[in-house]
């Protein structure tokens, strides 16, 4: 899963070379709306030349040793470890995530992996056709189970859960997908059957997010808020970091504080990626302020 994800996206670095007159800047290109207007902006308040490349994480991370590169904002898979490198920082700095959403006239309240494969998938021993095969009963235990796709443009939602869920299996056949869902919701929103798979958390009232469960006993089910995506409890999340040299983190101490700002994060939500909470940027400003 880990190499899949990584071909998938060779797209993202950030890079400041060693030429204090210019700012030569390389990111993925899953990062390009949101991230390169308010860095412009801010280099032009800074009075920088600032130049910008979006290209690849794994280029970048070879610029990176090669010192031709200061900051590298890399997109890494989860693969059960903390992203670490001898001789650098990590710091983690957004996230893309897939949702698992239903309308809220739907019971369901939380899901585990092997019944999202049941619901989307063809490999599972278990096929959920219905929503009483999961339990529910009243008016809708008859109704169909419609799995849907919603895309946007630069998200990985559906590779994501692909990876995560299906173990790189194939979605069923009649799983629908909404390339435009802002001006056609009625799809989910008038379906109580419906389940969907979104990049972002949607703001429909009528719709709300599923919380998800390893299924091993006594496993907690998590949603997708910006805490639990964090500290990867909910783990249908594709990370992105600031990645630089440790004996660099005091020149790029400001231009690190700004991709930590509530301006950069609102850019990040606004182009539907999960950036970290206020309360996470906070501290990690602290420990860039007293260098630890």
């Amino acid at each position: 899963m880990k190499s899949t994800l990584l071909s998938l996206f060779a797209a993202s670095v950030l890079v400041l070379p060693v030429h204090a007159d210019e700012i030569d800047v390389v990111g993925s290109d899953l990062l390009q709306g949101a991230v390169a207007e308010p860095l412009k902006a801010f280099a032009e308040s800074k009075d920088l030349d600032i130049v910008i490349d979006l290209y690849g994480s794994i280029p970048a991370m070879s610029m990176l040793r090669n010192d031709e590169a200061q900051l590298a904002l890399i997109a890494r898979p989860d693969d059960g470890t903390k992203f670490k490198i001898d001789g650098y920082d990590a710091i983690p700095f957004a996230y893309q995530i897939a949702v698992v959403v239903v309308n809220t006239d739907n019971p369901i309240t939380e899901l585990s992996l092997k019944e999202l494969v049941g619901i989307f998938g063809t490999s599972s021993d278990q096929y959920y056709g219905r929503w009483g095969d999961l339990g529910l009963t009243g008016n809708i235990s008859k109704r169909s189970i419609q799995p849907m796709i919603v895309e946007i443009p630069d998200s990985v939602a559906r590779e994501l859960f692909k990876s995560k869920v299906l173990d790189r299996g194939a979605f069923k056949s009649n799983t629908l997908t909404i390339e435009n869902f802002e001006k056609s919701p009625e799809l989910m929103v008038s379906d109580t059957g419906a389940i969907g798979i979104f990049p972002y958390v949607p703001r429909q009232s009528s719709l709300r997010a599923v919380s998800i469960s390893s299924g091993e006993p006594g496993a907690f089910a998590y949603g997708p808020s910006r805490e639990n995506v964090y500290d990867g409890s909910y783990v249908l999340r594709l990370p992105f970091y600031l990645v630089f040299k440790k004996e660099n983190k005091a020149e790029l101490r400001d231009i690190l504080r700004f991709m930590l700002s509530e301006e950069m994060s609102k850019s990040l939500v606004d182009n539907g990626f999960v950036p970290l909470s206020e309360n996470v940027r906070k501290r990690t400003n602290l420990e860039l302020d007293i260098g630890s």
